[in-house]
């Protein structure tokens, strides 16, 4: 039970890293430069977005020279509106540390988060 656990796990950590990876070498950031026009992406978890999403803002991206930016939309519909102490923590450090979603994200050009 605990191997299979482990197994799960690592292969998960082994397929976002290769997602990440794929996501860079794709969508290499030629140039550095900040835009004052941006694309606003949902910010969220579910896998089945990330890939459409990462092509489609990429696109939007280069066509009208805008920076990729992300917002988390999810308390709007299910949570407190104002967000606990812990979360706030969590936030920053997922954000700061690029974990997580974070870093698939960021791989596809995700500048900045709101």
């Amino acid at each position: 039970m605990i191997k299979l656990k482990m197994l799960k796990f690592f292969s998960k950590i082994k397929i976002t890293n290769k997602l990440k990876s794929y996501f860079k070498n794709k969508f290499k950031n030629t140039n550095n430069e900040l835009f004052r026009s941006e694309i606003l992406l949902e910010f969220n978890a579910f896998q089945s977005y990330h890939v459409p999403v990462a092509y489609f803002a990429n696109f939007l991206k280069k066509k009208y020279k805008s920076n990729i930016v992300g917002f988390f939309n999810y308390k709007i519909l299910s949570s407190p509106f104002e967000e606990s102490l812990y979360n706030k923590i969590k936030w920053i450090i997922g954000d700061k540390f690029n974990l997580k979603n974070f870093s698939i994200f960021r791989s596809f050009g995700v500048k900045k988060n709101y």
